[in-house]
């Protein structure tokens, strides 16, 4: 298992860290976090951010069909 540290899971991603602290603070992406406070030390797990970018494609898959099928049912109207 290979974990990430915040910057290195950033870069990953190629987002910002305040995108990467969202996006794991509503549960997008899963995080440990050890420790409390602004001293906690937070890791990725690369398979997490692999999962995310896969269900991203995924979603965005779905969209194109789905304007697709809505475009087929119009011109079929």
């Amino acid at each position: 298992m290979e974990l990430l540290t915040r910057k290195e899971a950033a870069d990953y991603l190629r987002l910002s860290l305040r995108k990467l602290d969202a996006l794991a603070a509503s549960g997008e992406i899963r995080r440990a976090k050890f420790g409390e406070g602004q001293r906690a030390r937070v890791l990725f797990r690369r398979q997490d951010l692999d999962d995310f970018i896969t269900a991203s494609l995924s979603a965005s898959r779905l969209d194109i069909e789905r304007r697709a099928a809505a475009i087929l049912q119009g011109a079929r109207n």
